[in-house]
């Protein structure tokens, strides 16, 4: 119906589209997180979006983020009302430079007392991060891997993958990639990889991406890959996030054998 009531809107759709096939990194999943945005904002609730447009897994959350932070109610539709603005009273120059700054009248102590509590919370999510039982009893992750140019991706049937992994032969490393938000500031984020053997641990960075993404390297040669390889599921940990419980296939072998 959108189309039938603005015509305009798609007539450079054409252009677009031969566009995005000539630049590899657009594909249909552009157009569903998008989408997903669009009817966010135009207050359609999350389940019937996740519905109509067969999101299979929570994934569309991470994409219509940016409306829930601007102060959009997802499941009514409207936007926050603006703040009524301020009295208009006489204030002083020390307390202009204190409001620009809020940071400004922080002691170092304080600071460091924060920085400590911070360090101390990241300590405490990467130790509950893991399997709070055995692997094998816990349910997996729903969704499937696919191949594509020498990665494993994982994600819902018809929908963005959650995780990723390949090698870097070069650098003797393999990469990760999972659908994390790291907040501004926050400049890596605990990792742990888990069997029922072997566990390993490192850091989600930014991955720079348009949409939430966290990426992380670990030496190939760590013993948590020939334990992968060796298993029948494996677990992926983000702080914070939950946990990813995904099954090993040939393919994924076959990938993690190539970097090994």
């Amino acid at each position: 119906w959108v189309m039938a009531e603005h015509p305009e809107r798609f007539q450079d759709w054409p252009e677009l589209i031969e566009a995005a096939e000539a630049y590899d990194r657009v594909t249909g999943h552009s157009a569903r997180r998008s989408g997903a945005k669009l009817w966010a904002r135009a207050g359609w609730r999350t389940e019937l979006i996740k519905f109509l447009f067969r999101w299979g897994g929570d994934t569309v959350l991470a994409y219509i983020e940016e409306v829930v932070a601007i102060g959009q109610e997802v499941g009514g539709g409207e936007l926050a009302p603006a703040p009524a603005p301020e009295d208009e009273v006489e204030v002083s120059d020390e307390a202009v430079e204190t409001r620009a700054d809020p940071h400004a009248a922080t002691s170092g102590a304080e600071k460091e007392g924060a920085e400590s509590a911070r360090l101390q919370g990241a300590a405490s999510d990467a130790a509950t991060m893991g399997p709070d039982g055995k692997l094998g009893d816990m349910a997996l992750t729903e969704g499937e891997w696919f191949l594509k140019d020498g990665e494993a991706l994982f994600g819902p049937p018809e929908s963005e993958a959650t995780f990723s992994i390949g090698c870097d032969t070069a650098s003797g490393e393999v990469m990760m990639t999972r659908s994390i938000h790291l907040e501004p500031g926050q400049e890596t984020l605990p990792l742990g990889l888990y069997t029922e053997t072997e566990s390993a641990e490192g850091d989600w960075r930014d991955a720079g991406d348009v949409m939430p993404l966290g990426m992380a390297t670990l030496p190939a040669s760590s013993d948590i890959f020939d334990a992968i390889r060796e298993a029948d599921r494996f677990a992926v940990g983000a702080a914070g996030e939950h946990l990813l419980v995904l099954p090993v296939t040939e393919g994924l072998r076959q990938i993690l054998a190539a970097c090994t």
